[in-house]
């Protein structure tokens, strides 16, 4: 089961983010997906909802539209592997349930 209450934060460059799973955000990134589903800027917007969902959890602002997240992200190569890493940390592997 996926812990709603949990949240990690994430530094890309100069920005820290909380990200928190969203059920809201999920069913979102899985309309985009089949509306789109080659369509990339679908999982920036997925992190960018996570990323809001993890402001919210932790009481804190998130003042970032879309755009501005995507400006904030767009220069390290690696942003979308530290979002990646963080939602598998606060999700859990069922492989190793059984």
């Amino acid at each position: 089961m996926i812990d709603l209450l949990k949240s990690k934060k994430v530094k890309v460059g100069t920005h820290e983010f909380i990200l928190a799973y969203s059920i809201r955000a999920t069913f979102a990134h899985m309309k985009r997906i089949k509306d789109e589903p080659e369509n990339m800027e679908s999982l920036i917007n997925y992190y960018y909802d996570l990323c809001k969902a993890g402001a919210k959890l932790e009481d804190r602002e998130f003042n970032y539209t879309f755009d501005e997240f995507y400006d904030a992200i767009d220069n390290y190569y690696d942003a979308l592997t530290k979002f990646d890493k963080a939602l598998a940390k606060i999700t859990p592997d069922e492989s190793k349930k059984k």
